[in-house]
């Protein structure tokens, strides 16, 4: 892996973590996220699977799935 590729992971990791936990002491603890996982996790199958054709509703799904993967994550390790 190129330096330059190599320093994106390393900022990514960063800044992955740093926003998980900023989400979850900003609103994980205060509401109830658990509704917005299968909408979102939905949106994303969908995207995955072949049913949104255009290109920016299929990365819209993507993130979508992301974050439902993320709440979801959450939620279990708040229990």
């Amino acid at each position: 892996m190129p330096l330059f590729n190599g320093i994106g992971v390393v900022l990514g990791a960063n800044l992955g973590t740093t926003m998980t936990g900023w989400i979850v002491t900003t609103i994980g603890f205060k509401m109830n996220l658990q509704a917005l996982v299968p909408p979102l996790l939905g949106l994303g199958a969908a995207a995955n699977l072949g049913y949104l054709k255009s290109p920016r509703l299929k990365g819209v799904g993507n993130v979508c799935l992301a974050f439902g993967l993320l709440i979801f994550g959450l939620d279990i390790m708040k229990k």
